[in-house]
């Protein structure tokens, strides 16, 4: 998962829309003409703090694909509607089928994308799943597997094959030029999750 930090980035085009509508309800999320008219910005402004990753598979995503995420959902048993319009609250998720947000729905995640996130899972390279890492506590354990299959990441074929061939790559410059294994993490898809291989 991208380690998401929005600190004091909130869009204007947000604070002012909040500013104008006092009293927003969730249905406005998809109902006010407003606000669906800022959507893009706000979308826009989620990727480049994402650095173009979908918060959680973290596979390449362009500002027009995907939509905005509640990482608290805004519905459902566990809503939290006062977050709905939080940018805080807010990230960008891919929309591949049975993966992701559109897998999450309206559940809340034991680990929820943020700083240390990544800390207690890595990836196998042997087959570029994600799994837990030995050693952990039987909570721990739990926690990590819960929000990996919550979030479908090892589900859906095509991304666990594509994490292989990137986990193919890391190997060979990691052998090849292990000064240079940094600068690929970083302008690589995966990144967080690529990171974990070098623990």
């Amino acid at each position: 998962m991208v380690e998401l930090q929005h600190g004091n980035t909130e869009p204007h085009v947000l604070t002012e829309f909040k500013q104008q509508h006092p009293g927003l309800q969730v249905i406005d999320f998809k109902e006010n003409q407003q606000f669906q008219a800022i959507k893009y910005e706000i979308r826009s402004a989620l990727n480049l703090l994402q650095q173009g990753r979908c918060v959680y598979c973290e596979a390449w995503l362009s500002d027009e694909e995907g939509h905005i995420e509640h990482i608290v959902p805004k519905g459902g048993p566990n809503a939290q509607p006062t977050l709905c319009f939080e940018y805080t609250n807010f990230a960008h998720s891919c929309s591949t089928y049975n993966t992701c947000g559109h897998s999450k729905q309206a559940k809340v995640l034991p680990i929820p994308p943020g700083q240390g996130c990544n800390d207690h899972w890595t990836l196998s390279t042997e087959d570029g799943s994600i799994q837990p890492l030995t050693g952990l506590n039987r909570a721990q354990r739990h926690k990590v597997t819960q929000t990996r299959d919550m979030l479908g990441l090892n589900r859906h074929a095509e991304l666990v094959r594509d994490r292989k061939k990137w986990i193919e790559q890391f190997e060979v410059v990691a052998k090849a030029h292990p000064e240079a294994i940094d600068q690929f993490i970083g302008s690589a898809p995966y990144r967080y999750l690529l990171a974990t291989l070098l623990r």
